[in-house]
């Protein structure tokens, strides 16, 4: 995984799983097991942060559905996969695959595509990208 940025409330990854350009973990700041244990102002942030993030991966990725998933069994830190799927893609129609047995890295240059893709679509690097629903400033910390 690759950081991307971070936002009020959350931290953001780029998997490098080149079956699903854009996919990202969208992971808690601070220390908490379950989404209900938030707050409810914290909440609504991590909430907002993943929204957002998942928007961006659909518009610079081009994805027919962005899958949603929270899992911890293993990793037990709050944290969001954020998975885009495309109707002529793999398992259209049915769960990804977490750790694929086939894993296809992204090459460097792949990484660094999509690192520019998600921050120019989170307004952290040139010109914002227009979109349906904008990204309210406030939302990420950019760079001085």
């Amino acid at each position: 995984m690759q950081e991307v940025l971070e936002l009020p409330a959350s931290t953001v990854y780029l998997w490098r799983d080149g079956r699903y350009p854009g996919r990202c973990v969208v992971a808690l700041k601070g220390h908490a097991r379950e989404l209900f244990a938030l707050e409810p102002a914290k909440r609504q942030q991590f909430m907002d942060g993943v929204g957002a993030v998942a928007a961006a991966i659909q518009q610079g990725f081009q994805a027919d559905k962005i899958n949603y998933a929270i899992f911890g069994d293993t990793v037990p830190h709050l944290h969001f996969h954020l998975v885009p799927k495309r109707k002529d893609g793999p398992e259209w129609g049915l769960p990804f695959v977490v750790n694929s047995s086939e894993p296809a890295p992204m090459s460097a240059e792949q990484t660094q595509s999509g690192l520019n893709i998600l921050r120019v679509r989170l307004g952290v690097l040139g010109e914002r990208a227009h979109w349906n629903d904008p990204l309210e400033p406030s939302l990420c910390n950019t760079p001085t």
